[in-house]
């Protein structure tokens, strides 16, 4: 007992150590993950702001700009253009306020200006007077606005800049040239703030020794952050990420990964580059917890160990029975439980061929628990009944279904199974017999679904036969479309099974030949019939009729007695229904109607008109809500009455008064009083806002109290007001 208690209790230590290991594992890869992810983020949002740029420069290329590239000179004519040009860069702000600069201008090397919405000068002025730049550094800033090869790229204004110039970190140049149909000879200047370019990368976490390098594809970096910059790029930028974007390496000492992401709009690399212990950082503590409870878990082991073997021998043996038990308890629990669904399963089955679904959404429920398709889908019945071979083959044959089978339930369903295939939804509507419902919609039409079934069953019942000496006959009923019907299909099936012998053993019902010598109504088409009735199925009721009509005069040619027969039984069927529905006032009408229909010469169509106005009574208004809209109306009719009350409407409904104080708050979710309170107060407030009433005094009696100190409670604590207040502000 020690051992084994040892054993568990390291074997749970072991568990716990390595489902630990592995959500560190999980964490890490994650972690990883999400900051690729982030990276391709941002380096889009990056891309976009380039892209916008791009567009800015398509604008202005198609713009009055143009003509200001021609100029060698500068006439009169040069200082009209630029007017005309500058309304048009106007008109594309827009685009510019969505970009992370603080300006932008078009530098034109032909006469060394520069332009934008707002500013024209030379190119000098703007350097020494709008950005107040190091003039020694002129010459160098001249030669970068003519340098073709640095368009495109992020070029740091740190040299040119002094305390007095305005913020602009970077500047980004665009060859005008490539947006243009036109030789222009200008450049399109983006000056940026470092502010706004980082704000593209704010969801990027360095983790404090971490940063970000940008390079071009030629390892030029083209910006940068939090990164150090005595450091040698070409330790993060010569990695080989042929087989990952995550590589590991070592920087200053310090275990890194770098994440990488080319960028497809301009080739620039993106280089994300982290801690490697920044994925598990925020876990330290919980370490230290996790070392203590371990260490804390050991040390009660170890007690309990000792102290359970200290122990005599007998409670630990009645423990172990007590153990013992509760695992086969919960073993038995755990098999109820997969049991259950396949229960569930059957029963939603039976009700569904039985035709006991009464409502669309009954009928929605139950398909989705089945997991049948709710469209372009068509259901069939198959009904199967077992005998022992042995009195099949016997003279005393007739009484073969009484023969015992010596083979247990589960072995024929495990077959059926086998055979037919899973899930299997399955009821046993009589001893031996089994009806289950099949799902066509693997099958391209009806045809091959009857052979594939006849295949099925014929294999199974060879099967039976040769392993349990049981001889199988099969049914299969009319395939149908709506999931409602499927009872149809049911009891097709059921009446084909009649018609099998040992030569036929499998008989789909579209073979059955149909003799003219009786009429199709039998019993369960009638009880079915009465069933939809009364629970307001209007479209089963209209099923019926449309099966009898196909059953008895387009498959058959009855004789004229044989039809008064077959009147007179749904006429019973229909009469049976007339009695099950309660008659009220408001119903006597239809009623009339019913029985005057009754008294007709029955048809088809009489008895289906009598079948869908019994069925129209039956509806989801049901007798009690008629009752309580009629109760309704009385009272809207009657409340200035004072003497309306319980009592009173009991005697005039005839129903008690508890049964109807019950019944009116479940119908509408108040009770009486309130009700008929809340109705003489509108009438109240109505008749003084119009002044409709002379003496207020005497305004209680006009809508039904008899006293005016409760007629005044009650407005008061309904409007928060006197009716005299409510008088003297209506005027």
């Amino acid at each position: 007992m020690v051992l084994s208690y040892s054993i568990i209790l390291i074997v749970i230590l072991l568990l716990g150590i390595f489902f630990y290991s592995s959500s560190i594992r999980t964490i890490d890869k994650r972690f990883w993950e999400q900051n690729e992810t982030t990276l391709t983020q941002t380096a889009s949002d990056l891309n976009y702001t380039l892209e916008m740029m791009d567009v800015l420069c398509g604008q202005i290329g198609t713009s009055a700009v143009h003509s200001l590239t021609y100029y060698v000179t500068k006439p009169d004519s040069f200082y009209m253009s630029a007017y005309s040009a500058q309304k048009d860069l106007i008109l594309y702000m827009a685009t510019e306020t969505i970009l992370p600069i603080t300006n932008y201008y078009i530098y034109l090397e032909n006469t060394d200006y520069i332009l934008s919405s707002s500013q024209f000068m030379s190119n000098d002025l703007y350097y020494k007077y709008e950005r107040k730049y190091n003039m020694d550094m002129y010459e160098d800033w001249y030669h970068l606005m003519h340098n073709r090869n640095r368009c495109g790229t992020f070029i740091s204004t740190r040299k040119y800049i002094n305390s007095a110039s305005p913020s602009s970190s970077f500047i980004y140049t665009l060859n005008l040239n490539d947006y243009a149909t036109y030789e222009t000879n200008s450049m399109v200047v983006f000056e940026m703030d470092d502010k706004k370019i980082a704000s593209i990368f704010s969801d990027l976490d360095y983790h404090d020794s971490g940063f970000l390098l940008i390079t071009d594809n030629e390892g030029t970096t083209m910006y940068s952050q939090n990164m150090n910059e005595d450091l040698d790029t070409t330790a993060v930028t010569g990695l080989n990420f042929d087989s990952s974007n995550i590589v590991p390496v070592s920087i200053n000492d310090r275990r890194m990964n770098v994440i990488r992401y080319t960028s497809a709009y301009n080739d620039w690399n993106y280089y994300l580059v982290l801690p490697k212990s920044a994925a598990i950082g925020a876990l330290a503590s919980y370490q230290i917890i996790y070392i203590l409870i371990i260490l804390a878990a050991i040390l009660i082991s170890f007690v309990l160990i000792y102290i359970l073997s200290m122990k005599n021998s007998e409670p630990i043996i009645e423990l172990n029975h007590q153990l013992l038990d509760m695992e086969v308890d919960n073993s038995t629990l755990k098999q109820v439980i997969n049991d259950q669904k396949p229960v569930l399963q059957n029963a939603y089955a039976r009700r569904v061929m039985l035709g006991q679904v009464y409502t669309n959404e009954e009928l929605d429920y139950i398909r989705d628990y089945l997991g049948f398709k709710a469209e372009n889908t068509r259901y069939n019945v198959l009904y199967m009944v077992i005998y022992d071979n042995e009195y099949i083959n016997s003279p005393e044959s007739e009484t073969a279904f009484a023969a015992p089978i010596d083979v247990s339930e589960n072995i024929i369903r495990e077959a059926f199974a086998s055979y037919i295939g899973t899930p299997l939804y399955i009821f046993s509507p009589e001893e031996r017999s089994y009806a289950v419902l099949l799902d066509l919609s693997d099958y391209e039409d009806d045809d091959k679904a009857t052979l594939a079934i006849q295949d099925k069953i014929l294999k199974l019942h060879n099967h039976l036969l040769d392993n349990y000496s049981i001889w199988l006959y099969a049914s299969l009923g009319r395939p149908k479309s709506n999931f409602m019907n499927l009872w149809r299909s049911y009891e097709q099936a059921v009446e084909a099974i009649n018609y099998t012998s040992k030569n036929y053993t499998f008989i789909p019902h579209v073979m059955i030949k149909k003799e003219s010598n009786d009429y199709y109504y039998p019993q369960e088409l009638s009880q079915k019939l009465y069933s939809y009735i009364i629970h307001g199925v209007s479209q089963q009721v209209h099923e019926i009729f449309k099966i009898i009509r196909v059953e008895n005069i387009e498959k058959r040619t009855l004789p004229f007695n044989l039809m008064n027969f077959l009147f007179s039984d749904i006429r019973n069927t229909l009469f049976k229904a007339r009695n099950a529905i309660k008659q009220t006032p408001e119903n006597a009408e239809t009623f009339e109607e019913i029985d005057s229909l009754f008294e007709q010469k029955l048809s088809l169509m009489v008895c289906n008109e009598i079948a869908q106005k019994l069925c129209a009574l039956c509806t989801t208004n049901s007798n009690e809500e008629q009752l309580i809209v009629s109760i309704q109306r009385y009272i809207d009719a009657n409340y200035k009455d004072p003497s309306l009350g319980l009592n009173k409407i009991s005697e005039n409904f005839q129903i008690s008064e508890s049964y109807f104080s019950h019944l009116f708050k479940e119908e509408t979710g108040i009770n009486f009083s309130t009700y008929l309170e809340s109705i003489r107060m509108k009438e109240s407030e109505r008749l003084i806002k119009s002044g409709e009433v002379e003496n207020i005094s005497d305004l209680y009696l006009v809508v039904g109290y008899n006293n005016a100190n409760s007629f005044r409670r009650v407005f008061k604590k309904t409007f928060g007001i006197t009716p005299g207040a409510m008088r003297d502000a209506a005027k």
